[in-house]
C-alpha cells in the first residue's frame, strides 16, 4: 500500500494499531509491526499517523489483549441499564486505565 500511495502523490496515511498486537502477554511489548510501518513510510517519503485501538474502540473492546478479555474480575466490563455485564471494558475502573496507560507511558522508552 506504501508504494500505491506514493504513486498516486499520496503524502501521509492513517493506519490502527491495536492493542492486543502490542502486548499480547501482560507486560511484554512487541513494537515490531509498528517498526515496520515507521521503516516502509521512511523509506516512500511518507507521513504515517498511528491510531491507537486500545481499550475501547466503536463502543466494544475488541482490540484489547486476549489477557484482559479473559479476566472480567480484575477487568471489570460496564454495565447495561439493567445492571448486566456488557462486552465494554470499564475504561474507568483502576486496572483498566493503568494497563492501557503502560502503552502511553512506558517507564522506560526503547530507542531504535
Amino acid at each position: 500500500m506504501f508504494p500505491d500511495l506514493k504513486s498516486i502523490n499520496g503524502n501521509s496515511m492513517a493506519i490502527p494499531v491495536h492493542w492486543d498486537a502490542i502486548e499480547p502477554v501482560e507486560g511484554k511489548f512487541d513494537f515490531s509491526s509498528v517498526d515496520i510501518l515507521i521503516a516502509s513510510a521512511r523509506k516512500y517519503g511518507l507521513k504515517l499517523i498511528l491510531l491507537w485501538f486500545g481499550t475501547w474502540k466503536n463502543g466494544g473492546m475488541e482490540y484489547v489483549p486476549e489477557w484482559i478479555k479473559t479476566d472480567p474480575k480484575r477487568f471489570k466490563r460496564a454495565l447495561n441499564a439493567q445492571g448486566k455485564d456488557i462486552v465494554v471494558a470499564f475504561t474507568l475502573l483502576k486496572a483498566t486505565l493503568e494497563s492501557d496507560k503502560k502503552l502511553h507511558c512506558p517507564d522506560e522508552i526503547p530507542q531504535a
